[in-house]
C-alpha cells in the first residue's frame, strides 16, 4: 500500500512538473516575441508600447507562479496551512487543480 502511495505522488509531481514547465514557457514566448520585434528595427513608438505592456503583463504572471510554488513549497514544509494559499485570489490556476493533493494522505506519506 505504500509502495502504491509513493508511486501515485510520484506521478502527480512528475504531472505538476510537466504543467508548470508550458505555464512557464508561455509567458517567456511572448517575452521572446516583443524583443525579436524590437530588435528587428520594427521600433514605433506603438511597438514600443505593446512590447512594454505585454513584458509587463507576462512578468506578472511568471511572478505570480513562483508565489504559488514558492507557497507549495513551504506547505510541503509545513511554514504555511494550505488554507491561507488557496485564499490567495491569485492562486493561478495552475496550481488550482494541486491544492486538493496538498489535503489529501499521500503527502503525509512523503513528507
Amino acid at each position: 500500500m505504500p509502495n502504491r502511495r509513493l508511486l501515485e505522488a510520484d506521478r502527480q509531481k512528475n504531472e505538476f512538473l510537466v504543467q508548470l514547465a508550458h505555464e512557464l514557457r508561455n509567458p517567456l514566448a511572448a517575452v521572446r516575441n516583443a524583443a525579436r520585434i524590437l530588435r528587428i528595427n520594427q521600433i514605433t513608438p506603438d511597438n514600443v508600447t505593446w512590447a512594454g505592456n505585454m513584458v509587463e503583463r507576462q512578468v506578472k504572471h511568471l511572478t505570480r507562479l513562483i508565489d504559488d510554488l514558492l507557497d507549495l513549497s513551504r506547505i510541503n514544509r509545513n511554514k504555511l496551512e494550505p488554507s491561507h494559499a488557496e485564499e490567495r485570489p491569485c492562486m493561478t490556476s495552475s496550481m488550482r487543480p494541486w491544492r486538493s493533493a496538498l489535503h489529501s494522505p499521500t503527502k503525509e506519506a512523503i513528507s
